[in-house]
This record gives C-alpha cells, sequence and structure tokens, in this order.
C-alpha cells in the first residue's frame, strides 16, 4: 500500500525503492561502524520515520501513516491497485460454504473432507457421500462453487447425496466460508494501465 502510494502520488517518479535506498545510505549502511566505534549507531527513530520516509518520496505521508499505520483504518487497496489494472476481491464478503473438501471422480463430486462443525457435518453428510443435487439442480465437480454462489450465508438448501448406494436427502444452512481467500484479477488488455502494472511489477 504504502508503495503504490508512493508511486501514484509522485506520479510514478519515485517508489518504495527509493524510500529504502535513502534509509540504508542514512542508516544502515555504515551501522555498525559506527556502533563499534562510537557507539552511536542507531536505528530509524520512530518519532522521524514518517516525516525521513516522506522526504525520500517527496510527497507528504502524514495522513497515509495516521490512518493505516497508526490508525485503524484498512487499506484501500481496491483503490490503489486500480490504475495498474487490478481488480481485488479481499474475501471481507463471506461466502456460502458447505465446509467440505471435495475430490473429482469422473464427473462425480465426492466429499474427500467434511470438517467438525462445518455446514454439511452439521446437516448430517460424511466424508466418502457423493454430491448428487443442490435444490434440485444436478452437482458436478465442475460445478459446486457456481451452485453455491446463487445463496447466501444462512440460506437452508437441500443436499441429495448418495451414501454408497443410498440416495439420501439432508437440509443443510449454508455457513460463511471458513477462511476467506483474497483474489487479485489483472486485466489482460494491453491499456496504458496494464504498461504501468508491468513497469510496476519488473520494478
Amino acid at each position: 500500500g504504502l508503495d503504490l502510494t508512493i508511486r501514484q502520488q509522485s506520479k510514478g517518479k519515485k517508489s518504495l525503492d527509493d524510500v529504502m535506498r535513502a534509509l540504508w545510505e542514512r542508516y544502515g549502511k555504515d551501522f555498525y561502524n559506527h556502533a563499534r566505534a562510537e557507539a552511536s549507531g542507531r536505528g530509524v527513530p520512530e518519532k522521524d520515520a514518517v516525516q525521513i520516509i516522506g522526504e525520500a518520496a517527496g510527497i507528504p505521508l502524514e495522513t497515509f501513516f495516521s490512518r493505516y499505520v497508526y490508525g485503524k483504518e484498512d487499506l484501500p487497496l481496491e483503490e490503489l491497485l486500480a490504475p495498474f489494472a487490478i481488480t481485488l476481491s479481499d474475501g471481507r464478503t463471506p461466502k456460502p460454504s458447505l465446509g467440505v473438501r471435495t475430490a473429482k471422480e469422473g464427473s462425480e463430486c465426492r466429499l474427500a473432507n467434511v470438517y467438525e462443525g462445518g455446514a454439511a457435518h452439521q446437516g448430517g453428510l460424511s466424508g466418502g457421500d457423493v454430491l448428487v443435487a443442490l435444490d434440485g439442480l444436478r452437482v458436478t465437480a465442475a460445478n459446486l462453487d457456481t451452485l453455491l454462489g446463487r445463496y447466501q450465508t444462512g440460506d437452508e438448501v437441500t443436499v441429495h447425496a448418495f451414501r454408497r448406494d443410498e440416495l439420501h436427502a439432508w437440509p443443510v444452512t449454508l455457513a460463511a466460508e471458513p477462511t476467506p481467500q483474497a483474489t487479485l484479477v489483472a486485466e489482460t488488455r494491453p491499456t496504458s494501465a496494464a504498461r504501468l502494472r508491468t513497469r510496476w511489477l519488473q520494478a
């Protein structure tokens, strides 16, 4: 977030690399020599850090630090990444989940693991069950996530599954995905933002 902020506010003239080089020159390069010879080797004083970093970046960064470092606000990563043609799905909106790990066997969707306390476990499903349908719609190894995406956390669905050779139907209340995943999607068209992203990643 700091790197992206510096790049945007300096119009690409500065980056976090410039900050790190300045800190190295001022505090790091001769740290141990000073420490041995004069006992004056020291790290970056916290009270001066914001000013020093701002000077190295060539832009004022007091607002950034007060809001996102010393404050409690989340970094606006969606806004920071947008000019670089990157879309962020940050996982803060929980997706509905059965709380299972599946295994593909042909087109079948077999439950490899049913996590204790998860929606499927609470509903009565077990590892080894083969999912057949969700609210009457056929489940395959490829479409389970798509089907679940039609629902919200807390919705009740009817899950049909084979346990050995016997077909069962279980009412299952979908729970929030236990481990939200952040996803970055990069624009593939050769736009100016995409070229900016390439320069950023290759820096």
